[in-house]
């Protein structure tokens, strides 16, 4: 039995004493990610194709094992282990090659079945949505097999799933709420400093700031959606045994 309740409490529970652990994570992702794409941008400007594949680079070997290493840090808490900051560079191991071609392979795979129509896509996101769980789990584990492992236990399951994550629509608009309140005003703040200054630098910082704050602003919301998923894995791996032929 699916309870969604239960999970989203275990959630809860499980970030009592750990939200400043989580958010100081997302915000070292968040970093890497922004600087590196920022210099980037400032090196190779005056290419957009370099551009653009040097940003995808950046995703596939950078950002996404960085991801899983938050994964890992909230499989970690929700079984009441402590976290420490290592835990994020979890996929930068021995593991990285089998890690970061998972990424490449999900996305490739989410994306063709899009193209068929929508609603497949968004059926096989969630058919996938544990393989990197199930990859930290499953230390010896290939990229093949924990698609099969995902596709067993969200058997069933992807509905409960989908309506887990429409049970946070209005957390979501309140955030939406409070974006546009924050943009709002920060944009009229920003007017007046832009035409009592009219420096090229302030506009830069002031546009920083903004890109800034709606991030850190969403950062408790994503804490909480993917730690509720982390629970939901852990729920449904803990209700029964997934015994799959992982003969290749």
């Amino acid at each position: 039995m699916f309870e969604r309740k239960k999970i989203k409490d275990t959630a809860k529970y499980a970030l009592k004493g750990n939200w400043s652990k989580m958010f100081l994570y997302f915000i070292c992702v968040s970093l890497v990610s922004g600087v590196t794409t920022f210099l980037i941008e400032i090196i190779f400007g005056w290419s957009i194709e370099l551009t653009q594949i040097l940003s995808i680079a950046l995703m596939v070997f950078i950002t996404y094992p960085l991801s899983v290493g938050v994964y890992n840090a909230y499989l970690i808490i929700l079984r009441g282990e402590k976290v420490s900051l290592n835990d994020l560079g979890f996929a930068f191991s021995d593991r990285y090659p089998v890690i970061f071609t998972h990424g490449i392979v999900k996305v490739i795979k989410i994306f063709l079945w899009t193209l068929l129509l929508i609603v497949p896509g968004i059926i096989k996101a969630y058919e996938y949505s544990f393989t990197e769980r199930i990859l930290i789990d499953n230390p010896q584990m290939s990229s093949k097999e924990a698609f099969i492992k995902s596709r067993e236990m969200t058997k069933g399951h992807k509905l409960n799933l989908f309506v887990l994550g429409l049970s946070f629509i209005l957390w979501y608009l309140l955030y939406m709420v409070i974006i546009i309140a924050f943009a709002f005003i920060w944009t009229i703040i920003a007017g007046v400093i832009i035409t009592l200054s009219g420096s090229f630098v302030i506009i830069v910082i002031l546009v920083v700031f903004i890109v800034v704050g709606v991030t850190l602003l969403s950062i408790p919301l994503n804490i909480y959606v993917q730690g509720t998923f982390s629970a939901a894995y852990l729920h449904i791996k803990d209700q029964a045994e997934i015994n799959v032929d992982y003969t290749i």
